[in-house]
């Protein structure tokens, strides 16, 4: 549903709360209006955040989101309220920027104990090392002819990828944050044995949904993890996180009864992530797209976005 907030919000289209009565009536007109999960937001005061946790415990409903600053670490343990952070950047404040990690298998052991999932999208921070580094080559990549024009004008390439491009200070910081992802923050999660489920914050500036997947699991297995744990991260993983109630049975498995939602690859994608590239085909919801067929689909998605 839509992000909740404090005041001042983060960003303009947040939703923003102002008191418990306030919180306890955004979640009742979210959950009225069949949203799964409440999005929470970095300027969430604590006595809010209890009190959306109290709202959504009461009709069932997860929270995910940020991490709020008045919360902190402390209150993320405390409280319960979150079954999900999304972002590894949400864990950046306590380590200084990447640049001291002796907090994070604290950190990594205090999320396993509370049983809180994490959504690394690690992808965040190496596309904007890439566009520091060469923005122009990363707007040439094929995957860019299946952005939708109205997507990429929103991406403000100008005030933002441009303006950093070439500069040594953002190349240096990308540098370092997704390093310090890679070699200390998501191998201390892998060690205490906390769910991380795939996800890549699509649409992102320069993000594209679907091709940015397969960056994310390559950014896994360059963490540590094995391609077959990288893999369950967006199937196993992913369905032990959504509560039963809000998903279909044996969702992220194959076995019987589970939902038909399958790819058909030419090779093993346990001995090589790059393998999910080689698709024979997919079955979604119970029906076959041959390769052929999906590549036809995405030339002619490329021709209506070339001709506006």
């Amino acid at each position: 549903g839509p992000i909740l907030d404090g005041d001042p919000p983060s960003r303009a289209t947040n939703t923003v709360l102002h008191s418990e009565a306030e919180a306890e009536a955004a979640v009742a007109e979210q959950a009225g209006l069949g949203f799964d999960y409440i999005k929470i937001y970095d300027n969430l005061p604590v006595d809010l955040y209890r009190a959306i946790g109290r709202a959504a415990k009461q009709r069932g409903m997860p929270v995910t989101g940020h991490l709020p600053t008045p919360v902190g670490l402390d209150g993320l343990f405390r409280y319960g309220v979150q079954g999900e952070v999304q972002h590894l950047e949400e864990f950046l404040p306590f380590v200084d920027d990447g640049r001291d990690p002796r907090l994070v298998d604290s950190i990594a052991r205090g999320l396993a104990r509370a049983g809180i999932a994490v959504v690394p999208t690690i992808t965040v921070f190496t596309s904007a090392l890439a566009q520091a580094e060469n923005l122009a080559g990363l707007r040439q990549r094929p995957e860019m002819a299946f952005v939708n024009p109205a997507t990429a004008a929103t991406w403000g390439w100008t005030e933002t990828a441009a303006s950093r491009s070439g500069q040594p200070g953002a190349v240096s910081r990308y540098r370092r944050v997704t390093d310090f992802f890679e070699r200390q923050l998501l191998p201390a999660l892998r060690r205490a044995g906390v769910t991380i489920v795939a996800g890549t914050d699509a649409p992102i500036p320069m993000i594209v949904p679907g091709f940015s997947l397969h960056d994310e699991l390559a950014n896994y297995v360059a963490s540590g993890l094995s391609p077959l744990e990288a893999l369950e991260t967006a199937t196993t993983a992913a369905g032990r996180v959504i509560p039963a109630g809000r998903r279909l049975p044996g969702f992220g498995t194959v076995a019987v009864g589970a939902p038909a939602d399958l790819l058909l690859l030419s090779a093993d994608p346990v001995a090589s992530i790059g393998a999910l590239k080689q698709r024979l085909g997919v079955v979604a919801r119970g029906r076959w797209y041959s390769q052929a067929r999906l590549n036809r689909s995405l030339d002619s998605l490329a021709a209506v976005y070339r001709a506006r």
